[in-house]
Order: C-alpha cells, then structure tokens, then sequence
C-alpha cells in the first residue's frame, strides 16, 4: 500500500511491484521511514494550462476506482484490479487536473 501525496492530492494505491515515479523539476520525491509512504509534491504552475479529463475518462485511462475526495479535499482512489501501477510524472499532472471532475463523497 503506497500513498502519494501532491499539494492538493491524497492518492492511494495497491500494487503488486511498487510504484514508480518520474522526477522532474516541478516535483520532490521522498520516502518516509515508516508505512512506506512516498511523497510528491507538483508546482500548481505546472498543470494551470491542463484540461481536465471527465470521470470516466479517467477511471478509464488508470484503471482505477475513485472513492471521491477525502479530508481537505484530496482525491483518494485505489486500482481496480491490484495491476502493477507506474505513476509517472504527467499522470500526477492530470490527476491534479481532474480534480473538479469527482464527486465529493
């Protein structure tokens, strides 16, 4: 179970090899001692000029099933199928982008 938090994002993953993650230079990647927690936090820059993608589109696109926003407005979902997940840095991009598309729950 990984957890990968942005500045407006809390993401929750199962995988089944890990989980991958692309530096660029809008984002730090770091790896807490406990409860395998990896953080990545995105320049809200970074994605402004990005539209965003519906619902479906994007349970389509990661596989994923979207729980709705958790505490402070994160996005939480976690993969559909137990897949190995690679999150690279645009889909970080686009999960941000996609905020206004869920629901609350």
């Amino acid at each position: 179970m990984y957890v990968v938090s942005s500045l407006d994002f809390l993401i929750e993953i199962n995988t089944v090899d890990g989980l991958n993650i692309t530096r660029n230079t809008h984002k730090t990647i770091k790896k807490s001692s406990s409860n395998s927690f990896i953080e990545a936090v995105v320049s809200p820059r970074s994605f402004l000029s990005r539209s965003p993608t519906t619902r479906s589109q994007f349970c389509e696109n990661y596989r994923a099933n979207i729980l709705g926003f958790h505490r402070a407005g994160c996005l939480l979902f976690v993969d559909s199928d137990n897949a190995p997940f690679k999150l690279q840095g645009e889909d970080v991009l686009l999960l941000e982008a996609s905020q206004e598309c869920v629901d609350d729950i």
